[in-house]
């Protein structure tokens, strides 16, 4: 079995976890942005729900249940979700997928709501799979991931210069 050590986002910077001094000797693989270790149990740690609102430009909206991806640049949407919200492709991204392979997806404009907060965030379209909530959204709303306590907290805005 492996442990996933995922790269962590603050405001738009993706670092990635150093491979611990007393791991290093041991047989590593990097995979996309994590990095597998051979015999260890595999954790998911970090990882949870969150639920949310959607809506698209014609007012279509439904709760959803996110799954919280500090290693997502945007708001993921699965293809079935974004057709009954009505989502209009306003152009195409060029990403990665976890699994490293380099793809073009369609992106739009979503409006989110988190538990009172709303923003109109950018959100890729995707073929299939979970629903996400990226960097670029979070910070929209000024909130960062406890990773530990599994939940969303307010953070301030920063500003390079004054």
């Amino acid at each position: 079995s492996l442990l996933l050590l995922h790269p962590v986002s603050f405001f738009g910077h993706c670092f990635e976890p150093p491979i611990p001094r007393m791991v290093q000797a041991r047989a590593y693989r990097r995979h996309g942005s994590a990095v597998y270790f051979k015999g260890e149990k595999r954790r998911n740690m970090g990882l949870f729900h969150i639920s949310a609102r959607l809506t698209g430009p014609t007012g279509r909206s439904e709760s959803v249940e996110l799954l919280v991806d500090t290693g997502a640049t945007f708001l993921v949407v699965p293809r079935v979700l974004a057709d009954r919200l009505e989502l209009r492709p306003t152009r195409t991204c060029p990403i990665q997928t976890a699994g490293g392979r380099d793809e073009t997806w369609p992106a739009a404009e979503v409006r989110l709501t988190l538990d009172g907060p709303e923003v109109t965030t950018p959100c890729l379209i995707a073929p299939d799979g979970p629903a996400l909530l990226g960097a670029v959204a979070l910070e929209s709303l000024l909130l960062a991931v406890d990773p530990v306590a599994k939940r969303l907290v307010p953070v301030k805005g920063f500003v390079g210069s004054a």
